[in-house]
């Protein structure tokens, strides 16, 4: 009997996006294919402070009662509203109430400008998008480029 070789693959890649002043801060991309039109990649992230050794949380960026989620928000909208005008069809139609209902606050990493908020495939774009990721400098949230005070 001949039986047809189904090509399965499973690929790990990890990108450092800041190693400085006592932040680390990592994503990591796991892709898989188990058959069908194309394989699916999952993000994950990680930063922290290397001082107290511990994770750093969004909130944990920001002072109490800033409203920072609100803030991320909008930026998040503006940019995405000047990228539907540049290059329309880039997000799903429905992509300003999308971002709001597929927000994660663990879904960002550091980079020396800011932060960066990303969107798993098909939650606020088709696949041919991939994953989309927003990069708001550290200013535009009232945070200032982190410092180990040494």
């Amino acid at each position: 009997m001949d039986f047809p070789f189904h090509a399965f693959d499973a690929v790990m890649e990890y990108e450092f996006t800041l190693n400085a002043d006592c932040r680390l801060s990592s994503y990591y991309d796991r892709y898989t294919y188990t058959g069908g039109a194309h394989g699916a990649t999952i993000r994950a992230s990680d930063s922290w402070d290397l001082r107290t050794g511990r994770r750093l949380r969004l909130g944990s960026l920001f002072a109490r009662g800033t409203g920072y989620r609100r803030r991320v928000l909008e930026l998040i909208e503006k940019q995405a509203d000047k990228d539907m005008k540049e290059n329309p069809g880039v997000y799903f139609e429905d992509y300003r109430a999308l971002i709001f209902e597929h927000f994660d606050p663990e879904s960002f990493y550091m980079t020396p400008k800011g932060l960066a908020f990303y969107y798993q495939q098909y939650e606020i774009a088709p696949y041919s998008s991939g994953i989309i990721v927003f990069e708001i400098p550290y200013q535009a949230l009232g945070l200032e480029k982190p410092d180990c005070g040494d």
